[in-house]
């Protein structure tokens, strides 16, 4: 992300716009600091992991409903959202009906009130949509656990409702409600519904078609992205293993990481699991299957069966003790096998100091040379790493590692300004390290995914 001075900012507004204007600047209204506020839009969205821009797209759509939202367009003051374009080009929009004088409105900005109404538009998906709500009561009727199977049944509470696709009664007398999404649904409808569902205490449900090509989608992102890579979906052999054995069977899409040569990647795995194997979570919640290890863990799993184990010991221990030459002898023996950057292209600034404070972090105890105390995490964070000019592009990658494991120094203000200062950079090296960060560091690769 690029700072802006005021001057800087005017030469932008200056510069001539494309035929389908673009907001190139947004303004971040959380920013601590004046020299923080105006961002490039481009280079913060093109940062972002696509957990992250999940995450985005849904903080602004709930801040619309209230014209709140933290990135606002610094030309009109207009609330405004994130949305992808054909080809995939993340970009800043203002809603339709917003910001109508606003030389960075698009003209073909979304009218968030009109998606709902045009969702099912193709009366082949529409077909598809009927038959796997059909197959859906067909599954559900077959487990005792499950009662009051109904179809668009509405839900009221409070003065909203919704009306599911699906929805039914489970055991312990709970609702839960099941959505079919086959087609591109804009962030609005999902965000509208989670939150309905979450605040009244609703299981919530959603239920993809068998054809895992459509899961590229961002509709589809937007829902499995922030349940760990996992979502549901039924087929026939769904239906058929309910049948047999009395109880609910559904298809479990999971991202997995795998060895694709000399490299890792990620892939759909498939594979068919019954209720009890799903964590339906508290009520809100939304479930996953808990009988499959988590994508972080899976990612350690693969680089240790492939044997690459022990590089990742090596390395620990090299920078717990200081030993550059061997830190990188481990490093690039690594990243050769999986990809990724060689040391001698890591920033300048002492990259073995960097590990070791990142790897304090991750287990909670001193594993850099200096004179802070063993459980003294939060200065090593915030004076060994984040300080720093030329150690600074390593913030991004630290933070996913310290949200993996919930560690306290992301609770520090001093650390919280150090984060946002220094994640503003355009020497961040989140999309740019490849996969040789997290064959040692598997804590937080989920939230490190681009794909």
């Amino acid at each position: 992300m690029i700072r802006f001075t005021i001057s800087r900012l005017i030469f932008i507004l200056s510069l001539s716009m494309p035929l389908e204007p673009t907001i190139p600047v947004v303004l971040d209204t959380l920013a601590t600091a004046d020299d923080l506020r105006h961002v490039s839009a481009g280079q913060f969205l093109r940062s972002l992991t696509d957990l992250e821009y999940t995450e985005l797209r849904k903080e602004q759509t709930n801040g619309l409903q209230q014209d709140a939202t933290r990135f606002k367009c610094p030309m009109c003051n207009c609330s405004i959202y994130v949305r992808s374009s054909k080809n995939g080009l993340r970009h800043f929009a203002h809603p339709k009906g917003k910001g109508e004088n606003c030389p960075w409105r698009s003209e073909s900005g979304d009218d968030l009130r009109e998606i709902d109404s045009t969702r099912f538009a193709n009366k082949q998906e529409s077909r598809a949509h009927k038959q796997l709500k059909n197959l859906l009561v067909e599954i559900l009727k077959t487990d005792a656990a499950y009662r009051e199977v109904s179809i668009e049944k509405v839900i009221s509470k409070n003065g909203f409702w919704r009306k599911p696709d699906v929805c039914c009664i489970n055991q312990h007398g709970e609702v839960i409600a099941f959505d079919i999404q086959l087609s591109t649904t804009h962030m609005r409808y999902i965000v509208e519904r989670e939150n309905f569902y979450k605040v009244n205490g609703i299981r919530y449900v959603w239920i993809a078609g068998s054809d895992e090509t459509t899961l590229e989608r961002q509709a589809f992102k937007d829902i499995y992205m922030s349940n760990d890579g996992q979502i549901l979906s039924i087929n026939g052999i769904c239906s058929q293993q309910a049948k047999d054995n009395n109880i609910a069977h559904f298809c479990l899409f999971s991202l997995r990481p795998y060895f694709n040569g000399n490299s890792i990647s990620c892939r759909w795995e498939k594979a068919i699991i019954n209720r009890e194997q799903i964590n339906w979570g508290r009520p809100g919640d939304i479930p996953y299957c808990w009988s499959i290890p988590s994508f972080d863990d899976a990612m350690k799993n693969a680089v240790d069966i492939r044997g690459f184990g022990y590089l990742r010991s090596n390395l620990f221990e090299a920078v717990s003790k200081g030993d550059d030459v061997s830190a990188q002898d481990a490093w690039d023996q690594m990243a050769t096998r999986v990809g990724g950057l060689k040391w001698n292209q890591l920033p300048e600034g002492a990259p073995t100091k960097c590990i070791g404070s990142i790897l304090s972090v991750a287990l909670n105890k001193k594993h850099v040379v200096c004179n802070f105390a063993d459980d003294d995490i939060l200065q090593i964070a915030n004076t060994i790493l984040l300080e720093g000019k030329n150690r600074r592009g390593w913030t991004h990658l630290f933070e996913t590692v310290a949200m993996a494991v919930d560690s306290y120094v992301l609770n520090a203000a001093t650390c919280q300004r150090k984060i946002e200062r220094n994640k503003k950079t355009e020497d961040d090296l989140m999309q740019k390290i490849g996969p040789v960060f997290d064959a040692f560091f598997h804590w937080g690769a989920m939230r490190r995914l681009s794909r």
